[in-house]
């Protein structure tokens, strides 16, 4: 559990960190096995090419993102 607080932790302090940037993100909390991990997402966007351009913003800042889709 101490661990996983952990983990939270982080991904709580990152959808700060993108709210200061201007950013609407929100923490996913997903189950794989034994162990819960934290995603934090932002969107959905219209286009592909908004979703890109929120990517290459946020590589601007160091922020490492990925461009995917939800089914």
């Amino acid at each position: 559990v101490g661990s996983e607080m952990c983990i939270r932790d982080s991904a709580e302090a990152r959808r700060a960190e993108l709210g200061f940037l201007g950013f609407e993100a929100r923490v996913i909390p997903r189950t794989d096995g034994p162990k819960t991990l934290y995603r934090v997402r932002l969107g959905p966007y219209g286009t592909a090419q908004e979703a890109n351009d929120v990517k290459s913003k946020l590589q601007a800042n160091s922020i490492t993102a990925t461009v995917g889709r939800i089914k």
